[in-house]
């Protein structure tokens, strides 16, 4: 007999032995940097604040194996293996209840014992009632860890997998307390459990955490009814909530240490609230129309079937129709999970981790994954023995399936893009000079590079975003570039007037928060030139360094005060990541890295050309077009630089490869027709 003990540390020894082939060894792209550099200084993190994902990461941060970075993916790697193991417990204990729904406990119990020993097909399969309960479960939490989603965030440092074993925690201790009562016997730890792990949860992403309560309640009462609500099991359930929920008592205090990255600085209740309630990204929710929320359900659809195989979706849809005639009461939970989180997160204009909002629902598809191979196994059940052996097959297969098409796409171990991506845009910069920019991509890894591994300690860069929040200036910017900001004074204080009253929802004038913005940034420049250099990155706010003349230097532009022509050899870019095959590279790499690579070669190339440097021109506008072969501006450069050297023909294609791209180009078009046929 397979036990479901034994069962659980198969699923996660064996996802955790790939998680830990597959997670990054260095510091990744989007909240990677900042989160690793949160977790091992004890700071405070972008807004909710993720307080028990912090806590948690500060003890992992202290392994004695590694890099740091690397102790936080594989922290994300564990908790993502018990994520997939508690959706097995889950599994496990839904197949117990459906087994005979409408028969009392005392029949229930007898009918479970028979069917130990019967087969698919007795006298011809030697596939049992106890093999199949053990081996389903174990199919679809291996599904589930090797799904596409659950697998990027199991090898990065993010808060996501931490977030969903929890929420898979408490779920499976509802169950545990479901079976109990509708057995007659009543519990009161599965309850108080349950309880805390929800707590904890908020403690990590309290979004989609709480986006999972309506379900809850109904499970709750259609298992107990409303009476139970204020039963002594239900009020321990809530008091070790609010114990878990206790954890936010974190933020003020680790703001009161002056951490090293204090977000938001929640030191006061207004600050807290402003921080635990993610005021900052409340614009986001419901701003998008009604074609960008179609759109982002049919990205989501797309993900769905990429995330279980067609194979696994095909089985996930009739098994929520069986589980909703076996098990009405589990159909309403799954399909209430599902629905708050679909209809919240396509209604919410996230960047980079969108998919990461959608786990509490894939969660829910492995529970009607699971009924679908019950129903499929009742259609065969008395059929010959060949179907058996197609069905036990079907079931290793999937996740089988699963582990080889998400391998290469998830495999992080080496895995240096934001690493390369930091130094190579800090390598055309001089000890002393300043770096400003809008780039996210860029700044989360250099918090991390800089202030945990040392990089570069000469340069200062400041994330110009962040400078539109009063806690970067007073925590951040004064207190690691305390010369410049005193030489800014009078700028700073006229912005953070300004600032103070934007957040205060007190009467501002927009246009002259964005002077005393644009001022306090050109004041950082004026500070630094023309004695130590000037970088930015492209794109850059308006009106900022308009009076310098802007030379592409590598991944930047250097700010130079005369006009002359300045050919000073960039220094060499890692591209060799960025050129292999698109399916390869993350979303975030593949849309933001690799194009900003390509922009700043074509930039470059169009200065050398300017120059009359044609053939290094053209060697850099090859080279990005090998990054982006579907910019049609990079083919418009090709372009203008063979018809600048004479080259018409060549011109001639290339405006027409680049309309050809895009239609609408106009600046083509038009030379296109002065070359006449």
């Amino acid at each position: 007999m397979l036990r479901t003990r034994w069962l659980t540390i198969v699923i996660f020894v064996i996802s955790l032995i790939v998680y830990g082939a597959t997670c990054a060894r260095t510091v990744t792209l989007v909240d990677s940097g900042e989160l690793i550099l949160v977790c091992a200084t004890l700071g405070v993190a972008h807004p909710p604040g993720f307080p028990v994902y912090t806590l948690i990461g500060h003890l992992f941060s202290k392994l004695p194996v590694g890099s740091v970075a690397f102790r936080l993916s594989f922290m994300s790697g564990c908790f993502a293996a018990a994520a997939s193991t508690f959706a097995a417990w889950i599994i496990a204990q839904l197949i117990a209840m459906t087994e005979t729904p409408t028969s009392s406990p005392g029949k229930r119990r007898a009918s479970a014992n028979t069917s130990k020993s019967r087969s698919f097909l007795v006298g011809q399969s030697s596939l049992s009632r106890t093999t199949f309960a053990a081996l389903v479960p174990l199919s679809v939490g291996l599904t589930l860890a090797f799904s596409v989603t659950l697998w990027r965030y199991a090898t990065v440092a993010e808060v996501y997998s931490l977030n969903l074993a929890l929420l898979a925690a408490t779920f499976w201790s509802l169950f545990i307390w479901r079976r109990a009562h509708q057995q007659g016997r009543e519990r009161t730890w599965p309850m108080a459990v349950a309880g805390l792990l929800y707590g904890l949860a908020l403690g990590v992403h309290h979004v989609t955490v709480i986006l999972t309560f309506p379900a809850i309640v109904v499970l709750v009462w259609r298992t107990a009814g409303w009476r139970y609500i204020g039963s002594r099991p239900a009020r321990w359930a809530i008091a070790m909530m609010l114990l878990g929920l206790s954890s936010y008592v974190y933020l003020p205090l680790a703001a009161a240490r002056q951490p090293l990255l204090n977000w938001g600085d929640p030191s006061s209740w207004e600050r807290f609230w402003w921080h635990i309630s993610a005021r900052q990204y409340q614009v986001n929710l419901f701003s998008g129309d009604v074609v960008a929320v179609w759109k982002n359900l049919e990205s989501f659809l797309r993900l769905l079937v990429h995330e279980f195989t067609p194979v696994g979706l095909a089985l996930a849809l009739p098994g929520l129709a069986w589980l909703w005639r076996r098990d009405r009461t589990g159909a309403w939970f799954v399909l209430l999970l599902m629905a708050l989180n679909i209809g919240y997160t396509i209604n919410y204009d996230i960047a980079e981790d969108t998919d990461a909002y959608y786990l509490p629902t894939f969660l829910a598809v492995t529970l009607t994954l699971a009924a679908g191979w019950r129903w499929l196994w009742e259609r065969i059940e008395n059929r010959p023995t060949p179907w058996v052996r197609i069905l036990s097959a079907l079931i290793i297969a999937l996740p089988t399936i699963n582990l080889m098409a998400h391998y290469r796409q998830n495999d992080k171990h080496d895995d240096q893009i934001a690493r390369h991506y930091v130094e190579d845009v800090l390598a055309g910069i001089k000890p002393g000079g300043l770096l400003m920019t809008l780039d996210w991509q860029l700044y989360s890894p250099f918090l991390y590079l800089h202030h945990i591994e040392g990089l570069r300690p000469d340069v200062t860069v400041v994330d110009v975003n962040l400078v539109r929040r009063s806690w970067y200036v007073r925590t951040y910017l004064d207190r690691f570039y305390p010369a410049m900001m005193a030489a800014c004074r009078p700028e700073r204080d006229a912005f953070m007037e300004q600032l103070r009253l934007f957040e205060h929802d007190e009467p501002y004038d927009p246009e002259e928060i964005t002077a005393r913005f644009t001022a306090l940034l050109n004041a950082f420049i004026e500070f630094h030139a023309p004695e130590r250099e000037v970088h930015l990155t492209i794109p850059m706010e308006p009106n900022v360094g308009t009076r310098y003349n802007w030379i592409p230097y590598g991944l930047t532009f250097r700010l130079h005060e005369d006009r002359q022509v300045h050919l000073d050899p960039p220094p060499p870019l890692h591209l060799e990541s960025l050129l292999v095959e698109p399916r390869r590279l993350d979303e975030v790499a593949r849309k933001k890295i690799r194009p900003q690579y390509a922009l700043m070669l074509a930039n470059r190339g169009r200065y050398l050309a300017a120059a009359h440097r044609y053939d290094e021109a053209l060697k850099h506008l090859a080279l990005a077009m090998k990054l982006m072969p579907e910019s049609d501006l990079i083919r418009q450069f090709i372009g203008d630089v063979e018809l600048a050297r004479g080259h018409r023909q060549a011109a001639r294609a290339a405006y027409r490869d680049a309309l050809r791209l895009n239609p609408s180009n106009r600046v083509a078009l038009q030379k296109l027709h002065e070359l006449g046929p």
